[in-house]
This record gives structure tokens, C-alpha cells and sequence, in this order.
């Protein structure tokens, strides 16, 4: 089956069978920020955007994402969004382990999107539902937090 797909920006046409999942395909395409991992979606270290969303690309079968926008770790740090979150996790002294990191930067990208101003308590349950633990929860709060500060500063809004 044909598919196509946009994969970092770039239009990709794949020959694959529609139940491959879209880490395998990824994979074949010499793109490795998203690591396997669980194989089921949980652990998160497979995690690409899906038409700006974050998903666990090893549960993705490719034949029903015929026409998505894929982003993977490599193009999202090309992104005033990824500068800002690399910003808050340096002043908040949080280093990511490598594994968990796209995960961890395109989760935070999401909830920056969907939350203006998000508190301490919804930064540090977010923190809490992240796996991997290379990084101190409480820590990994103040990131979110500085990486919030830095978005408004780069848009002009009063944080």
C-alpha cells in the first residue's frame, strides 16, 4: 500500500504494509529520536507529533495515518517552541537522560500549546505521569515553568 505522509516537514511517499507501525517506518527512514521502547505505548520514549499531537509511534499502524504531518525530535528542535523548552530545562539545571527525551520536550510542547499559564500542581502531575526517572520531578516542574516564562517572553506577553 502507497502511503503518504509528511515527515518532518519533508513529503514522503512509503511503500508498506498498512499494519507496520509507524516507529518501524521512522526507523527506515534513518530517524531515531523516537526509541523502542515497551512496544505498547506506555513508556512514551517513541514519542513523535501526529498532526501536532504527541503520540507513541510503535502503536501507530501507518496504513490509518494516510495524509498526517509527522514531526519527530530531530525537526521539532529547529522550533522557537523546542528553544524554549531546552531554555527552562538549562535554568532549571535538568538533564535529560537522551532516552526519554522526546517524550518528555514534545509532551511539554503540548501542554505549552494547550495551557497559557499552567500552575505548579498541573506542571508537577504532568512531571509525576512521565516514566522515565533521570529527572527529579520537582525539577523537571521548574523547567515547564521557566520554559512557560520563556514562551511568553518570545511572544511579547507578560508572564
Amino acid at each position: 500500500m502507497r502511503i503518504h505522509l509528511k515527515i518532518n516537514g519533508r513529503d514522503t511517499e512509503i511503500d508498506a504494509n498498512p499494519n507496520e507501525k509507524l516507529l518501524d517506518i521512522l526507523r527506515a527512514e534513518k530517524i531515531f529520536s523516537a526509541k523502542a521502547g515497551c512496544g505498547k505505548g506506555r513508556c512514551g520514549v517513541c514519542t513523535v507529533l501526529l498532526d501536532g499531537k504527541p503520540v507513541p509511534s510503535c502503536r501507530i499502524p501507518i496504513g490509518t495515518i494516510d495524509g498526517a504531518d509527522v514531526t519527530t525530535l530531530e525537526h521539532f528542535k529547529t522550533t522557537q517552541s523546542y528553544e524554549n523548552i531546552a531554555n527552562g530545562l538549562k535554568k532549571a539545571g535538568v538533564h535529560l537522560c537522551g532516552f526519554c527525551s522526546a517524550a518528555k520536550i514534545l509532551s511539554v510542547h503540548e501542554l505549552l500549546e494547550s495551557k497559557y499559564r499552567p500552575t505548579r500542581e498541573e506542571c508537577l502531575e504532568f512531571a509525576e505521569r512521565l516514566s522515565c526517572t533521570c529527572t527529579e520531578k520537582n525539577a523537571f516542574m521548574n523547567a515547564i515553568l521557566y520554559a512557560t516564562a520563556f514562551k511568553h517572553d518570545r511572544d511579547g506577553m507578560k508572564s
